[in-house]
């Protein structure tokens, strides 16, 4: 998160030191016009509440002349601002960089998505292999020539033959789901509407699993379906729905009250196996609490039953990135361990208590992901606010580190069919890059499959890392960036950035729209504060409620 206000006003500040631009007059007034409530025995006055619009809210003729009045003052003052019209064609120029997305692999195809400057959609194409010609898969403006549908999603089956996908209009972000086939780019018939989201494809792919709303008009009425090819939706199998929640706790003596809380969190969700004979439920029960079943899957399909057994109940932490192997699921969880562990949980024993630490929790390091490879777990920590990744095997024996460019955000794109993998790494002065990597070989040079041209010098930028006592003692870490050649003097101006809140980790990103600040002599700082997700869940509580004189 970034202040655009801070940067551009900062930018400016220094491109007009010392200039006089034309001086507008003074702003057109506010008349003021007194309205008196009496709330609860005491008269408060709202000296602009014709300002408001009309009863309903609405537009009235008077506000409208005041708006475009303010509108045109407004104007005066930026257009006339001395080095605004530099600054603005340098920032277009910067804003129009091309971007493409982390391929996913499936079969002997890859999956991506680019967008160049100009196209208000990002373009999801494919690769026949990895040094395959680049073909145009869906491309949202030949949908719909006004630019206003976007492709929400994209799940290709297991060998690449065939894409889901959702697709919704005007940003309404109610999701169609549509089915193509890849090799020939035609649709097929299906079109299940209702905001949905993708599960699992079946492992023959005659079939797969989704979620949606029973009713648009009802955030809460989540459903959970199967769907096979060829089929009308209206005769899709349903396994469970959110409404319906005597499927999970109809075993349990929870109050009417309780009831009503669950039936208005994120509700349930599932995971599938990938030979289709697994499905692991969850229910949100809040914001960072799961309730957690497996079921029999070839059991339901075959007779209807849903028979959920119970992993969890009331255990505060989540779920992350997971994977089956077989009858195993390795999943990345805080369940017990707040930074983060990978567990092993047999689904034919699946309770709590009978899961097995594979990576277990370590307290100076934030898990933040776990990528699944051929005998491969890519474990993505938080160390010190930026990425380092390690590599183990699936019984948890360490196997080494990858190397990254430097100080930075890694991510990681796997598949658990292979080895071969492609990271991904981005700090304030380095355009995000993609890198081709087997996992196998982790010591090898990594291969630059992709990385955006930019119209700046990244080699020009420092950064560097510090730290500095917070008003109780406690060590924060800051990150400094600033022009390879400024003398740190004392005197530089300096945009100071922080947000401590929600579990947001303020991690290196390349932001092309600094460059202006820094190519003017100035230098950015960002504070990791407590609030944020840098340095795991005590980091986190350390900035809210009453915590939040001390935590900056």
């Amino acid at each position: 998160m970034q202040s655009n206000f801070a940067l551009v006003s900062s930018v400016l500040f220094i491109a007009t030191a010392g200039t006089t631009g034309a001086q507008p007059g003074d702003p057109p007034a506010t008349e003021v016009r007194i309205v008196t409530d009496e709330v609860q025995g005491h008269s408060i006055a709202d000296d602009y509440r014709w300002l408001e619009g009309d009863d309903a809210g609405n537009m009235t003729e008077e506000l409208g002349e005041w708006t475009e009045a303010q509108n045109d003052y407004t104007r005066q003052v930026l257009d006339n601002i001395p080095g605004r019209d530099k600054l603005e064609a340098r920032l277009r120029e910067l804003l129009e960089i091309p971007l493409i997305s982390t391929p996913s692999m499936y079969g002997d195809r890859y999956f991506y998505r680019t967008r160049e400057g100009d196209q208000p959609q990002s373009i999801v194409k494919v690769r026949e292999g990895i040094d395959g010609t680049e073909r145009v898969l869906l491309d949202p403006e030949e949908i719909d020539e006004s630019g206003l549908t976007t492709i929400s999603w994209t799940a290709p089956n297991p060998d690449g033959s065939l894409m889901a996908f959702g697709m919704y209009y005007a940003g309404d972000e109610n999701s169609t789901l549509y089915v193509m086939d890849v090799v020939t780019g035609e649709w097929l018939a299906e079109e299940i509407p209702g905001k949905v989201n993708f599960g699992q494809w079946l492992p023959d792919s005659s079939g797969f699993y989704y979620s949606a709303l029973e009713d648009l008009d009802d955030a809460y009425s989540g459903i959970e379906r199967f769907h096979k090819l060829g089929t009308h939706h209206r005769q899709d199998r349903t396994l469970f729905r959110q409404h319906d929640l005597s499927t999970f706790y109809g075993d349990l003596d929870l109050s009417d009250e309780r009831l009503a809380e669950l039936a208005t969190t994120w509700g349930p969700w599932s995971m599938v196996s990938e030979d289709g004979k697994w499905i692991l439920v969850g229910y949100w029960t809040g914001t960072s609490g799961v309730d957690l079943w497996s079921a029999d899957l070839e059991h339901w399909f075959n007779t209807g039953e849903l028979n959920l057994n119970t992993i969890s109940i009331g255990r505060e932490g989540r779920p992350g990135s997971a994977d089956f192997d077989g009858d195993i699921l390795y999943a990345q969880t805080t369940m017990g361990a707040p930074n983060g562990r990978v567990v092993a949980i047999d689904m034919n024993n699946s309770a709590y208590d009978n899961w097995t630490d594979i990576i277990p929790e370590d307290p100076n390091l934030v898990l933040r992901s776990a990528g699944f490879a051929q005998g491969v777990i890519a474990a993505s920590y938080l160390e010190s606010a930026q990425t380092r990744i390690s590599l183990y095997e699936m019984d948890g024996a360490q196997i080494g580190e990858l190397e990254l460019p430097g100080i930075g955000t890694a991510g990681l794109s796997t598949s658990d069919d292979r080895t071969e993998a492609f990271l991904t790494f981005t700090s304030y002065n380095t355009p995000t890059s993609i890198y081709h990597i087997d996992l196998a070989d982790h010591n090898a040079e990594p291969e630059l499959w992709a990385r955006a041209d930019v119209p700046v010098d990244p080699d020009s930028i420092v950064v560097k890392q510090v730290w500095y006592e917070s008003k109780d003692g406690t060590p924060i870490s800051m990150f400094i960036v600033h022009p390879k050649d400024l003398e740190l003097n004392g005197d530089n101006p300096t945009i100071l950035y922080g947000y401590g809140g929600f579990n947001i980790s303020m991690t290196p990103r390349f932001s092309s729209t600094m460059f202006p600040w820094f190519e003017a002599g100035g230098v950015y700082a960002v504070a990791n504060l407590r609030g944020g997700g840098e340095y795991g869940a005590a980091w986190h509580d350390g900035g809210k409620n009453g915590e939040q004189t001390e935590y900056i």
